[in-house]
């Protein structure tokens, strides 16, 4: 799975598999359960903010950067708007929620970094 897509989604099954089986056991599902949808939140935010950084890869730097650290603050600024949010409604296992966010985000921060970085490269020509 060379995509972004492809990479996060398997990243997110694998750690949804092995979080669960620790997360259930110790906790119970209604964490497990908060943990997830904060796991599936972050895949969502990804998702959107890697497009929107891939498109600029070609523009100047400057658009670049813009891109990449507007990314990073609507990102940062939607996770503080959710947590909030859930705290207050008592809708979900705030805890569960947040570290499913927190964990998502570093491993997907380190995907969407590695897959920019890929994508940036020049395509190099084949000797024959």
């Amino acid at each position: 799975m060379q995509s972004f897509t492809g990479k996060v989604l398997l990243a997110d099954l694998i750690f949804l598999i092995i979080s669960g089986l620790i997360i259930i056991n110790i906790w119970g599902v209604d964490v497990f359960y908060a943990f997830a949808i904060g796991c599936i939140f972050m895949t969502v935010l990804a998702m959107i903010v890697y497009g929107v950084v891939s498109r600029q890869k070609h523009e100047s730097m400057n658009r670049f950067m813009a891109a990449t650290f507007g990314g990073m603050l609507i990102k940062l600024t939607l996770i503080l708007g959710a947590v909030i949010g859930l705290y207050f409604l008592e809708i979900l296992h705030v805890i569960g929620f947040t570290l499913g966010v927190l964990i998502s985000y570093i491993y997907k921060s380190v995907i969407e970094i590695q897959s920019v970085i890929q994508k940036m490269k020049p395509k190099q020509a084949t000797k024959e």
